[in-house]
């Protein structure tokens, strides 16, 4: 089994009515649903949507620690079930610095009780402990964005498919090729990283009318 869902790709804030059906009003959260794994690429509000499955090792890993990507963490019910056990983790930083930084944003004196340091069954690891914990069944490869504060993409591959998560990136011209006639191609690096790659995700984009 191989599924791709997108549960949220809005940024910054949800929304709801009419204005939001096409996109979707939810922020942040890709679900990817192989044989052995569910993954979650960030915990926006579309997470509470997700299906938990308690057959499946779960892993939840986070671009960055804006809100739109990890606010709909505890939205989910399946969170507070204590038989769901999620391994979780940041390429961006080790899991003492992650776990701190969801930790602060869902405690006093932004979020009124502390709930995360009681949940037990939310484990950090660090991410390279991550890549060979799935290993040989899954590949899990990530590339640094250029985004304020710091973000990075994802890729998972197995024998089968490959899903590439490239969200929030400022494009500079450090990412344009030699090839000056073809300035929407990204960086050789990226080229390498979306090799192959069956699915791409990213954060939705929009048009001044839609915006409106």
């Amino acid at each position: 089994m191989q599924k791709f869902i997108i549960h949220g790709s809005r940024g910054s804030f949800p929304t709801s009515g009419d204005d939001s059906v096409k996109y979707g009003g939810n922020t942040i959260c890709f679900e990817i649903l192989t044989n052995e794994f569910q993954i979650f690429i960030d915990a926006g509000t579309g997470f509470q949507n997700a299906h938990i499955r308690e057959d499946k090792t779960k892993l939840i890993l986070i671009s960055h620690f804006h809100h739109d990507h990890i606010q709909g963490l505890l939205s989910n019910s399946g969170v507070f079930q204590t038989n769901n056990n999620f391994l979780l983790c940041s390429a961006l930083t080790d899991a003492i610095n992650a776990s701190q930084s969801v930790n602060n944003y869902f405690g006093p004196p932004y979020f009124p009780p502390d709930v995360t340091s009681h949940l037990k069954n939310l484990e950090w690891w660090n991410f390279s402990d991550i890549i060979d914990f799935v290993k040989p069944k899954l590949h899990i490869n990530f590339i640094n964005l250029d985004h304020p504060g710091g973000a990075v993409g994802y890729s998972v591959e197995n024998q089968k498919f490959k899903v590439s998560i490239l969200l929030d990136n400022e494009f500079s011209t450090a990412q344009i090729p030699c090839h000056r006639n073809h300035p929407k191609v990204i960086c050789k690096l990226s080229q390498v990283f979306l090799y192959s790659t069956s699915s791409v995700g990213g954060k939705c984009f929009y048009q001044n009318s839609e915006n409106a």
